[in-house]
């Protein structure tokens, strides 16, 4: 069984690098791209992919609405955020509206497959990086 994948980000050269990395991987199949967030869930709603990778910075429509939209409508579609920014406030928003996975542009290349992976079988991925940087964050507010 495929695990079908819609990507949005604005950026045709970002998709093209995206849809090349996912589709060297067996059993992934990008089945659609949007350029801005009303793109993002019309697509959803049509194709119904079981993971939709989400470039934050959309135009048209913020891509926490996005997400949060997409979550209302198909709540079964799994959302990955990504960013090139690892501020806090972002990933806890769009955690927060429904998404399963945070991840940074930077990292994208090493970190999609296992995203995906981790995603789509309904559990949560948050980059390493980010990830210890929460921790260190949640630490501190603990001990303040």
């Amino acid at each position: 069984m495929r695990t079908k994948i819609v990507l949005a980000d604005d950026h045709p050269v970002v998709r093209q690098r995206l849809r090349g990395l996912i589709e060297l991987y067996p059993g992934f199949a990008v089945i659609g791209e949007a350029a801005d967030g009303e793109d993002a869930v019309r697509q959803v709603v049509q194709l119904c992919p079981d993971v939709i990778v989400l470039d934050l910075a959309q135009p048209k429509q913020a891509s926490i609405q996005t997400a949060r939209l997409i979550h209302e409508l198909r709540p079964i579609t799994q959302i990955i955020i990504l960013s090139m920014y690892a501020i806090n406030e972002d990933v806890v928003q769009a955690l927060k509206v429904g998404a399963q996975g945070y991840l940074l542009k930077e990292s994208a290349g090493s970190e999609l497959i296992e995203a995906i992976k981790t995603v789509h079988a309904k559990s949560f991925y948050v980059s390493p990086k980010l990830l210890r940087h929460l921790g260190s964050i949640f630490i501190r507010s603990m001990l303040a």
